[in-house]
């Protein structure tokens, strides 16, 4: 099953997608490549480090199943597969920048700042640059301190800092924007001449009047209106932000500015450096582009709809054709192969959007790339598989909870289809429903507790039935971890991991 056409492959939970990733790895070593050539990433280390375990067992088979002439190929692809590019997006951008990140300045010695490490840093960054600009008198950094509190202009600025790096755009960018917010500002306040006047141009005393009116409950007052867009106090609210905005984006720029050179200092690389020097060593240096390009035979990506803007930039830089032109851009013919599931794009909070791989997705098959949806279910009890199917299918709807403007981007609303519809494939039993009760008139926490007891001993009791065959397939759905203790407590109690 080799990697003639790049592919797209939707592979719903528990549908097998690491084994078809695996299998394209395998193949491609089978029509000759050498382990060095592929690159595979995916969302987590130990992710990475599985996977490799399955191509390693994969290895095992054919060394097994293959005539003597063979054998010997395959044992060299085995030692080499410990130093093959396998390993999250971040590994692989360490890597890059080691080999050639001096052509940017660089030291290819750097260490790599863990999350908490760099936020710390981060933090560091952003309340010295506040403090410097108020103790030099800068009237709209104090303003926004006052408004906001320490506290809350520090995580705006980091929030935004993280945003823009997903983006791949820094501070001037940002400004950019802000121009362009003022623009529009322009335009309104000239739409809204006659309100204004009536009102004065002071932004504050008009919200304190709009605080007084909703407070009075006046209705037919103007300023009454807050959740319409097109009501007169969110318009007036547009043109008042403009200010704000414009201090939170200097402040923000010289807070990145001063992150940036406490890195420098230390010699050390986030991961949003990693990702960003990546894409711009890349975007900015074509022989180098050409190298990898010429180095790399495929990139195969995981969890593809956890990527981000400048991931997938770099995903399109390593994967575009050398041979088409600046306005024709296109993907090199097989080397391309990506899986995921819209429906499991979970990390928002860190910073995936599923429009990035709905774009890719499109373009793919666009150029006339394969897309392969996996739909049996190798995981569950047939059952779950169809609450599963039936849940998916009523919340899934496609349309959102809030109507959009005609021509926004609405490709992250998934809406459950017949190819998403899982079949079951596996033989495991259905262990049924099974209700858990307290005592009736016990407190709530000693109630949990008789809960937790006795799920532990079911759980237990499958377990020594043979019912269950491993911890592995057993999961514990909570609303809420606020009191997990007392279940962990309980399977400790009985040696569950």
């Amino acid at each position: 099953m080799a990697l003639t056409q790049n592919t797209v492959v939707l592979a719903s939970a528990g549908a097998g997608k690491t084994r078809r990733l695996v299998e394209c790895y395998v193949s491609l070593l089978a029509e000759g490549a050498d382990p060095f050539t592929i690159v595979a990433v995916t969302f987590t280390e130990k992710a990475a480090a599985e996977l490799r375990d399955r191509i390693r067992t994969a290895i095992y088979e054919r060394i097994s199943e293959s005539p003597p002439a063979e054998k010997a190929r395959w044992i060299r692809v085995l030692a080499a597969l410990p130093g093959a590019p396998i390993s999250t997006i971040h590994g692989f951008c360490g890597l890059v920048l080691r080999e050639r990140g001096l052509e940017m300045g660089i030291d290819p010695s750097f260490t790599i700042l863990d999350e908490q490490r760099a936020l710390d840093l981060a933090r560091e960054a952003v309340v010295e640059t506040i403090r410097e600009e108020i103790r030099s008198g800068a009237p709209e950094a104090s303003r926004l301190f006052g408004d906001l509190g320490l506290e809350t202009l520090t995580q705006t600025i980091i929030r935004a800092s993280t945003w823009l790096n997903s983006l791949g755009h820094d501070g001037a960018w940002l400004a950019g924007r802000v121009d362009d917010q003022q623009a529009a500002a322009d335009l309104l306040k000239e739409s809204l001449a006659a309100e204004m006047e009536k009102y004065g141009p002071d932004f504050e005393t008009i919200g304190e009047l709009a605080d007084e009116v909703e407070a009075r409950k006046s209705r037919n007052h103007p300023l009454r209106k807050r959740d319409d867009a097109r009501a007169l106090l969110p318009r007036i609210g547009r043109i008042a932000g403009v200010r704000p905005a414009a201090e939170l984006t200097r402040l923000t720029g010289l807070s990145m500015e001063s992150f940036r050179l406490r890195k420098r200092a230390a010699n050390a690389l986030d991961f949003d450096d990693l990702l960003i020097g990546v894409r711009d060593l890349l975007k900015h240096f074509p022989a180098i582009r050409a190298h990898y390009h010429g180095r790399f035979r495929a990139l195969l990506v995981d969890e593809f709809q956890d990527t981000d803007e400048v991931q997938a930039e770099i995903i399109r830089l390593l994967t575009a054709d050398p041979d088409a032109t600046r306005s024709e851009w296109a993907f090199t013919p097989g080397k391309l192969f990506i899986v995921g599931d819209p429906k499991q794009s979970i990390y928002r909070f860190r910073r995936a959007r599923l429009q990035v791989f709905m774009r890719m997705m499109k373009a793919v098959i666009a150029q006339g790339g394969a897309h392969e949806h996996l739909q049996d279910n190798y995981r569950s009890a047939a059952p779950i598989v169809e609450f599963s199917n039936r849940l998916s299918r009523s919340m899934m709807d496609g349309a959102g909870r809030e109507s959009l403007p005609d021509g926004a981007d609405t490709s992250y609303r998934i809406q459950f289809s017949e190819s998403d519809v899982l079949k079951p494939a596996s033989n495991r039993d259905f262990l049924g429903i099974t209700y858990i009760v307290a005592t009736a008139g016990v407190k709530a926490r000693d109630g949990r507790v008789m809960d937790a007891e006795a799920l532990a001993r079911l759980l237990e009791g499958w377990k020594t039935a043979g019912k269950i065959e491993t911890w592995k397939s057993v999961a514990v759905l909570m609303r809420t971890l606020v009191n997990v203790d007392i279940y962990v407590d309980a399977f400790e109690a009985r040696r569950i991991p």
